[in-house]
């Protein structure tokens, strides 16, 4: 048996008429869905290079200083790096080793010539030594919705908070019907999205800044779950807090995370919607 909602957004979405794409496009939230959609970067230059030539480091303050970067853009961390390819610089041109594919796995060092990686903050890093001036990449972003906020710091600890309800787009239902549509969504119908995430849906920490403390200024975004260099600032296992060092005596940050409040798009596809094809 085919377990397949035939009156479920996907078939929504096929078979949506004029009057209705529009609404269907609000509701699975297309531009999210696109800005998911993997990217590749012909021909890039690395935050060093745009520094000052070649072999300058990192100019991204939250990750490795030592590396060179590609800092990607706040709404599309990488999720998930397929791979890269050097075209010009020091280093022998050829496709990279890519050492973590995602941000959670990143070793905490610089990658060795001719390799790539993920940073922590989801930005991507390369060996200073290569020097690389073009790269090619092509990586999958993750899909969020990013925050900034200033928050107090506790015993060195950031607690991070639970997002709030993004209320999704919802059928209008005021376009011309056709005999498709119908003004009152049948019982299963659910507008997706209403309920807010279970805890721990921060996905990823892009900035730290402390603000108020003994060592204030932009912080090095560490692996995952580690205990924070002088420094240098981590979000832990539970993606709920972030950690400072003791020494650094910080008691107010900014911090910029992403949050998992985006529609979720597998239960528009796979609940029932309001008009059907």
């Amino acid at each position: 048996m085919i377990n397949v909602n035939p009156a479920a957004g996907v078939a929504a979405l096929n078979g949506a008429n004029p009057n209705q794409l529009a609404e269907v496009l609000r509701a699975i939230a297309l531009g999210d869905v696109v800005r998911a959609l993997p990217i590749p970067l012909n021909g890039f230059v690395l935050d060093g290079s745009v520094a000052g030539g070649a072999g300058v480091a990192a100019t991204n303050p939250y990750v490795l200083a030592a590396a060179e970067s590609i800092t990607l853009p706040d709404d599309a961390k990488c999720g998930w790096l397929f791979g890269a390819y050097a075209r010009a610089g020091t280093g022998t041109k050829a496709q990279l080793t890519v050492d973590n594919n995602v941000p959670e796995k990143f070793s905490g060092s610089e990658p060795a010539a001719g390799h790539v990686a993920v940073a922590p903050s989801g930005d991507l890093l390369f060996n200073h030594v290569d020097a690389w001036t073009s790269v090619d990449v092509l990586y999958m972003p993750m899909k969020y919705a990013v925050m900034e906020l200033s928050l107090p710091v506790a015993s060195s600890v950031l607690t991070l908070p639970l997002p709030q309800n993004r209320q999704p787009p919802q059928f209008a239902q005021t376009a011309q019907p056709s005999a498709n549509f119908q003004s009152t969504p049948p019982p299963a119908y659910t507008a997706p999205g209403g309920a807010l995430q279970a805890a721990g849906n921060v996905m990823i920490v892009m900035e730290v800044e402390a603000l108020v403390g003994t060592v204030t200024g932009k912080k090095i975004i560490d692996v995952i779950g580690t205990a924070p260099a002088a420094g240098h600032a981590a979000l832990q296992l539970t993606k709920l807090t972030v950690d400072f060092q003791a020494t650094d005596a910080v008691t107010s940050a900014r911090v910029k995370f992403g949050t998992y409040h985006v529609v979720d798009l597998n239960t528009v596809l796979e609940t029932a919607a309001p008009f059907y094809p």
